[in-house]
């Protein structure tokens, strides 16, 4: 560690080389992810290979404080279930009730069977859902692999792709904190299309909804989004499509915040048709304008909002070559 002028903030005998989070020296020592403590410090998982078993990989949680301390010398396993692969997809530190989260990926030996579960740490170190981790969808053919998760008021969703190469599906799964499965104890689909889905990344937003955000390797490969209630209710499916021909509509607001009504000003290279569509926190279409007519260079769309709740929206105009976004405040 080194503070703002690139001087070490830990001990000579600590800086003289790496820290070393782990003494574990055999194979398999790979994936480490670190999320920051909010008290100078940081958790960091990663994998090891099995003490007894060196061909199968293990998950270890270790804890560094500010001063460079650790839990202990080598971190401290997540999972103890046997015959199996494991592998760390993710991990993330609540900081409302002091616990460090592990999302996991379980695989038999040969990995070609997976599912996924979860494990919970307290701040000494202690594991909080049994020594196997909570197991939220078991190793299966269908190949459940866990991408990333967040955490809520009241528990943990979790998303993870099923399928393998270039025909998955999304769908996410919700624990609360004592690892037990809710929604009924049945996984909610996130999206159903058959394709390839990479670099997925999650976060919280308004009323504790769950965001999925990833690569989509459909035929209009492009950044899909997705959100999902606390309840497990999914929104609606959007998309920013990365294969126009043409471009970007360059699109500004005046006013914003708006009361009434709201002019949109937008420029084109060409003469086409658009839409415009407003759609809500919660990812539903509150106004759809279809069939616009325009011309060529600059333009000019009155917007109604007077009927609109207060809060904040996301403005869509698109077309067979074009799409703009803008943000609307209410």
């Amino acid at each position: 560690r080194r503070h703002t002028r690139s001087l070490c903030d830990w001990s000579s005998d600590v800086c003289s080389s790496d820290l070393a989070v782990s003494s574990y020296t055999i194979p398999f020592f790979f994936f480490p992810v670190a999320v920051c403590d909010h008290a100078d410090g940081f958790y960091v998982g990663f994998n090891t290979s099995n003490v007894n078993f060196p061909s199968q990989g293990d998950v270890y949680v270790q804890h560094v404080d500010g001063n460079g301390n650790l839990w202990n010398s080598t971190g401290n396993l997540a999972c103890a279930l046997s015959n199996t692969q494991k592998f760390t997809a993710a991990v993330h530190f609540d900081s409302a009730n002091n616990n460090v989260w592990v999302l996991i990926k379980t695989t038999d030996v040969n990995q070609g069977m997976s599912g996924l579960a979860i494990q919970k740490f307290d701040n000494d170190g202690n594991v909080m859902l049994g020594a196997n981790a909570s197991q939220l969808v078991a190793i299966s053919a269908a190949y459940d692999d866990p991408n990333d998760f967040c955490i809520t008021n009241d528990g943990v969703i979790s998303f993870y792709t099923s399928g393998t190469n270039f025909s998955q599906t999304l769908r996410a799964v919700k624990n609360d904190f004592s690892g037990s499965l809710v929604w009924g104890g049945n996984p909610v689909d996130i999206c159903t299309h058959l394709s390839g889905k990479d670099d997925l990344t999650t976060g919280l937003f308004r009323n504790d909804q769950a965001i999925a955000v990833w690569d989509d390797y459909r035929n209009d490969y492009g950044v899909y989004a997705q959100n999902i209630s606390n309840s497990g209710q999914p929104g609606v499916m959007t998309a920013i499509r990365t294969d126009f021909t043409g471009g970007n509509i360059s699109l500004s607001i005046y006013p914003n915040p708006v009361a009434d009504h709201a002019t949109l000003y937008y420029n084109l290279e060409s003469c086409q048709e658009i839409s415009c569509q407003v759609l809500n926190a919660e990812g539903e279409v509150v106004i759809s304008i279809p069939g616009i007519k325009t011309m060529q260079g600059k333009n000019l769309l009155t917007l109604p909002c007077s009927e609109l709740p207060a809060g904040i929206y996301l403005i869509k105009l698109s077309s067979e070559e074009n799409i703009g976004h803008q943000t609307l405040i209410r």
